[in-house]
Formats: structure tokens, C-alpha cells, sequence
């Protein structure tokens, strides 16, 4: 996550959108790292894990939406994933 964050640091994007960011602190970590450069984020809280789904942007984020979608397959039978 560190490596992440500093090469998004280096970037000249206007909006970085990641997925796979499971864990509230990697968020906050790559959110302080860019906060100089990408003031406004947002991170989609949902669920027991999260949705994984964060954004950073260099300009004010109007608005935000996440739609949860069921699970598929078992949690309990992980060989099934989300399919």
C-alpha cells in the first residue's frame, strides 16, 4: 500500500478510483500520503469487510454512490466464491 500511495503521489490524474482495498487503514494510509495532492476521497463502507471501493480526487466529490449487491454462493463453502 505504501508503494501504491507514492507512486499515486507522483501522478497527475484528477480522479484515482481503487478497488481491492479491503482494510479502512490502507485507505487512511493512502489517504494521507495523497491528501496534499488529492484533498477529497470517499471510501464505500459496506459490510463486514467492506466493499474494497475508494476514491481520490483533486476536486470536491459532489456526490457518491455505492449499490450492494447479494453475495452469490456461500459464505460458509468458500471453494463457491461470488459467483
Amino acid at each position: 500500500m505504501n508503494a501504491i500511495a507514492e507512486h499515486l503521489a507522483e501522478s497527475n490524474y484528477d480522479l484515482i478510483s481503487l478497488q481491492e482495498v479491503w482494510s479502512e487503514y490502507d485507505f487512511n494510509r493512502i489517504r494521507e500520503r495523497l491528501r496534499d495532492f488529492y484533498p477529497y476521497s470517499h471510501y464505500f463502507f459496506s459490510g463486514a469487510m467492506g466493499s474494497g471501493l475508494c476514491l481520490f480526487s483533486r476536486y470536491k466529490i459532489l456526490s457518491a454512490f455505492f449499490h450492494h449487491w447479494a453475495v452469490n454462493g456461500y459464505v460458509h463453502k468458500i471453494q463457491h466464491g461470488d459467483w
